[in-house]
């Protein structure tokens, strides 16, 4: 049994130094080979090292993107028999478990790995193991980064502060790597609130910590908060001076007539509030809002009218906060009120903008029902609305509704709302049609592809026929604008349609044109079901 443990060690050991040479298919081929030899051996040594495995050809998978695969070897380390018992099984199952945290994150299936996450939390949090620190501490970064990639940054904030806290003063490279993501997304998030003053010292203190490390990875994060702080720094600076202008001119502002007095003195009042809010005075900022509405909302002339419109838009996004949303929902109804049957398309293309942002308010408060209605509430007052401006709105709500149903299940309501998105799209004025054009075809085109693979097994005729109407789709819009989204749709079309070489064209084109991030968003975002052929395409893309 020695000699077996030994071996199977080696095996393991050698498996893990691939790994870190990004060496993946090697490694692949030796965790595989470990698997075989040893997988059906009981004693808890070789279990052990057999485990190191799985995790190796997981961790593998993932890295060449191939994360639907490495997701079931993941929990099959975590509920494998004694990962709770046993302390080298659990802290390799602790590890699986924020591997598929971070696999999940990468698919974009945000519900799940917060679930994940909390259930490293659960099982570990109040272990005293020392191996368990590192585990436990990255799944509340994970946790903390989700929260943040889905707006929810009030959450997301105090998980950061505890990852700082239970990793700072460590030498350990696993705590230092979270630390210095906590330390830069805590900054970030500060920064999107509009909170700049809090901000400057996280990133401070990030460029401190690690301005010097040895880690290349730490280094560049270091970096990254450096250029913020001193972009930061700069709007701050600039705002002080900014503000100073705008008082003097709202006291005294410059205009032949009445009129143009007043409508500078709302665009001074207008520019004031939102530099407010830029850099963090959100107390002042409102009362400038109110301020400017006070004076100017019940005023007839059609700029001032516009200026109130806009306040009451900006405000309503400076009070929007999950934990009281009624605030922010009455202020874009009193938009809605004010000048929902304004005769001017500019106000009713506030509205419509009011509207649409109120709709995607209520989709985070989980108000699933009311999100739908309030668009197509929209699609009632302004449908048939024949300004340029408001029909891209109208375009913008179609899409919007069209993405709700989709998620939903609902192929053929969707496929309505996609459609009619194309034909309003179809009617502006060219000069302006081609990115809501682009935008309505390569949603049917995505919509088309999903339904497709969910027909792939049993209704393989009907399957290729929507591959055909969706490749239809996407070349419509590579037409308008040649790149994006439509690019890579129309290479996976290709590739499932047999046309290996057309497909490799078009993916290297698409890289070539988007960059190397486009290449990470493609390969997460195949969709569901998963096919055989998404990891023959997926290799494709790796490879180019």
């Amino acid at each position: 049994m020695a000699r077996i443990e030994a071996v199977s060690r080696e095996l393991a050991d050698k498996a893990r130094d691939l790994l870190d040479q990004r060496q993946h298919d090697e490694a692949l081929a030796l965790c595989d080979e470990l698997i075989r030899r040893f997988g059906g051996v009981s004693a808890l040594p070789i279990r052990v090292q057999v485990t190191r495995a799985f995790l190796g050809k997981a961790f593998a998978l993932a890295e060449l993107h191939r994360f639907e695969e490495a997701l079931p070897l993941l929990e099959q380390i975590a509920q494998q028999p004694g990962a709770m018992r046993e302390p080298e099984l659990r802290v390799l199952a602790a590890k699986a478990l924020v591997n598929k945290a971070d696999a999940l994150g990468q698919l974009d299936r945000f519900a799940e790995v917060l679930a994940v996450c909390d259930e490293v939390s659960r099982r570990y949090d109040d272990s005293e193991e020392e191996a368990l620190r590192a585990p436990v501490t990255g799944a509340l970064f994970y946790k903390a980064r989700t929260l943040a990639l889905q707006e929810r940054l009030e959450e997301a904030r105090p998980l950061y502060d505890e990852v700082i806290r239970r990793a700072s003063g460590s030498e350990d490279p696993l705590l230092r790597q979270p630390l210095a993501w906590a330390l830069l997304g805590k900054a970030a998030s500060l920064w999107m609130q509009k909170r700049p003053a809090e901000a400057l010292p996280v990133y401070g203190e990030l460029v401190q910590r690690f301005g010097d490390a040895q880690e290349e990875e730490l280094r560049g994060v270091a970096a990254t908060g450096l250029r913020s702080k001193t972009e930061l720094q700069q709007q701050l600076e600039q705002a002080e001076e900014k503000l100073g202008e705008l008082d003097a001119f709202i006291q005294e502002p410059e205009g032949a007539t009445a009129l143009e007095k007043a409508e500078r003195a709302a665009q001074a009042l207008l520019d004031k509030a939102r530099l407010l809010w830029d850099v963090g005075r959100r107390e002042e900022a409102l009362t400038t809002f109110d301020i400017l509405l006070q004076r100017y909302g019940e005023a007839p002339e059609r700029e001032l009218r516009l200026r109130a419109a806009l306040a009451l838009l900006d405000k309503a996004a400076l009070l929007e906060d999950p934990k009281e949303p009624r605030l922010t929902l009455a202020v874009h109804d009193e938009l809605v009120q004010r000048f929902g049957l304004a005769s001017e398309s500019e106000l009713r293309e506030r509205v419509a903008q009011a509207l649409i942002r109120k709709s995607a308010f209520l989709g985070k408060l989980n108000r699933r029902d009311e999100e739908l209605a309030v668009l197509d509430e929209l699609l009632r007052w302004y449908g048939a609305d024949k300004s340029g401006t408001v029909g891209t709105e109208v375009i913008h709500a179609l899409i919007q509704k069209g993405d709700l149903l989709a998620r939903r299940q609902h192929f053929d309501a969707a496929l309505i709302a996609y459609e009619a998105a194309e034909r309003r799209a179809s009617q502006l004025e060219e000069w302006r049609a081609d990115v809501p054009v682009y935008e309505a075809l390569t949603h049917t085109g995505l919509l088309l592809i999903h339904e497709a693979k969910r027909r792939w097994w049993e209704e393989r005729e009907q399957a290729l026929a929507l591959l055909e109407k969706a490749r239809t789709k996407v070349v419509a819009a590579l037409v308008r604008l040649p790149g994006g989204a439509a690019l890579w749709s129309a290479g996976y079309i290709a590739f499932l349609q047999g046309k290996h070489e057309e497909a490799r064209s078009l993916v290297t084109r698409a890289i070539h044109h988007e960059g190397e991030e486009f290449r990470r968003v493609v390969l997460k975002d195949l969709g569901k079901p998963s096919l055989p052929e998404d990891r023959e395409f997926r290799a494709l893309v790796l490879s180019v």
